[in-house]
């Protein structure tokens, strides 16, 4: 039988395809496609090289309790039986990989660490759910040097500043996951964090106010990007009302800051459904306010009756 080979713009179609339809079949099917997916990346450098670009880009190397898995698009599957061995080449190519309540088994820390620095392409970890102590954080620090993108609780993060002295030369990205009473704590230095221009900040705001989010004075000295997610769900049976000074309060905080992106989502039970005249009153407000950088602001509200969104531009007035 001759053998087919595939063009390389072909070849890494269908390797995109073989992730994105996994999720159609069985688990005894699922595992028949993938393993025969990685036999054939194993056939040439050419087909090697095809299926590490696709797992890159789809996938995240996923340590959850004893477990290494595979998580496409929010599905995870076990690597185990035959995969087990074919895809061993592969991992330490991972760009991504995140924690689900790690526990070291038998093997202990060392087996952990040594299947994390094996990974010799990491950039990009999630840290939120992890159980994994600081002593062992600790033990992270050649891991850490090398990432560019670093998803992390604000509870991880500020025991990492506080606890230990280890440095993120490369990091260019933070995303922080928290609850506003902890922000204001974090202070960071441009030594252990030279090159920090993204941040991105989520935080949720159970039956609290807006103004228990404050930054501390100069907490990222080198970030020039920022964007803020809030979901507020203050006053739900208050009108559509929100205080723009706190944008501009939160952003002042940041002495390197060009350019900021703020998206607040606000829950009530009831609005109005006439609602032309609030918006140009919210509008005018916005306007009014100045930031000190070009900000887009996203403001959406929802409730029981409708949803709206109010999407607002402003370049800095230098």
């Amino acid at each position: 039988m001759t053998a087919v080979v595939l063009k390389p713009h072909l070849l890494a179609e269908t390797y995109d395809i073989c992730f994105e339809k996994l999720y159609l079949f069985s688990l005894q099917q699922r595992e028949s496609i993938f393993e025969n997916a990685l036999r054939t990346a194993l056939t040439s450098k050419l087909a090697f090289c095809r299926f590490v670009y696709s797992l890159r880009c789809n996938c995240t190397l996923w340590f959850s309790q004893y477990d290494v898995k595979l998580n496409y698009d929010g599905m995870p599957f076990l690597i185990d039986g035959k995969c087990l061995n074919l895809i061993q080449p592969f991992l330490k190519f991972a760009y991504k990989v995140s924690f689900f309540r790690v526990k070291f088994g038998t093997a202990g820390e060392d087996d952990f660490m040594k299947r994390l620095e094996d990974v010799v392409d990491l950039r990009h970890m999630i840290m939120h759910d992890h159980t994994i102590g600081i002593e062992v954080q600790k033990k992270m620090v050649n891991v850490f040097a090398k990432l560019t993108i670093f998803d992390v609780d604000v509870g991880t993060f500020v025991t990492l500043l506080d606890e230990t002295d280890v440095p993120f030369p490369n990091l260019e990205h933070l995303k922080l996951y928290l609850n506003p009473e902890s922000i204001d704590t974090i202070v960071t230095t441009s030594d252990r964090f030279p090159v920090l221009e993204c941040l991105e900040v989520h935080l949720q705001t159970l039956y609290e106010t807006l103004t228990d989010l404050r930054f501390a004075e100069n907490p990222f000295p080198t970030v020039k990007n920022l964007s803020i997610n809030v979901y507020d769900f203050s006053a739900l049976n208050s009108p559509v009302e929100f205080n723009f000074e706190f944008c501009k309060n939160w952003l002042k905080s940041f002495s390197s800051l060009k350019k900021a992106e703020v998206s607040i989502k606000k829950y009530i039970f009831h609005v109005p459904n006439d609602d032309h005249e609030r918006k140009q009153h919210l509008q005018s407000a916005f306007r009014s306010t100045d930031y000190g950088v070009d900000l887009d602001l996203i403001f959406k509200i929802e409730s029981l009756n409708s949803d709206y969104q109010w999407q607002y531009r402003l370049p800095f007035r230098k």
